[in-house]
């Protein structure tokens, strides 16, 4: 059964779920320092890669919760950042 699953790299799944807080986090992030703003979103991508390496080896009825938490670790990448924004903007994002 395992063989009609889709292997796809973790890092590909993790380069994913972080370009999509990209989107949504660079066009208000224009009035912040540059350099600043890199390592926290490079600090961002290493745990997200760090977060799906580690699911990936829980079996697999945990998929759900491994997934749930990578969707947090979204969440929480937004919230750090959310500095740059109003709470009603975050709000909206969310």
């Amino acid at each position: 059964m395992t063989d009609y699953f889709p292997n796809i790299p973790r890092i590909y799944t993790a380069l994913s779920e972080w370009l999509a807080c990209l989107i949504l986090l660079l066009p208000l992030l224009k009035d912040r320092n540059r350099v600043l703003i890199s390592c926290e979103l490079f600090l961002a991508l290493l745990i997200q890669a760090f977060l799906q390496h580690l699911v990936g080896t829980w079996p697999l009825p945990f998929w759900i919760p491994g997934m749930l938490l990578n969707i947090l670790w979204m969440f929480l990448t937004i919230f750090f950042n959310w500095k740059a924004f109003g709470k009603k903007d975050y709000l909206f994002i969310c």
